[in-house]
């Protein structure tokens, strides 16, 4: 699944109100305000209103999700080095042969 998508989906779980969770995580996701205002029946406006004031309870601004997409980038990158490290012994047998 797309980085982005599991880094909503994980900060939304913070969110105790199913009500509110589905708002963050639907507007995060793209979908339009109008359209996750009609499915709560709430006004475009409400669910704006709800929709930041999360956003501001979980301090998520641009540079924290950027900052926090890169760390879990490289840990990646790390945990990718750090295999091919032990299957490159392998590979080298292999090649012998």
């Amino acid at each position: 699944k797309p980085l982005y998508e599991i880094i909503i989906r994980e900060l939304s779980q913070l969110i105790v109100h199913p009500g509110a969770r589905d708002i963050f995580y639907s507007i995060s996701m793209g979908e339009s305000i109008e359209k996750v205002a009609g499915r709560h029946r709430i006004t475009y406006d409400r669910a704006l209103q709800i929709y930041n004031s999360h956003l501001r309870g979980l301090k998520v601004r641009k540079n924290v999700l950027a900052t926090y997409r890169k760390h879990i980038i490289d840990a990646r990158f790390q945990s990718l080095a750090d295999k091919s490290k032990n299957i490159k012994p392998f590979v080298q047998k292999y090649r012998k042969e």
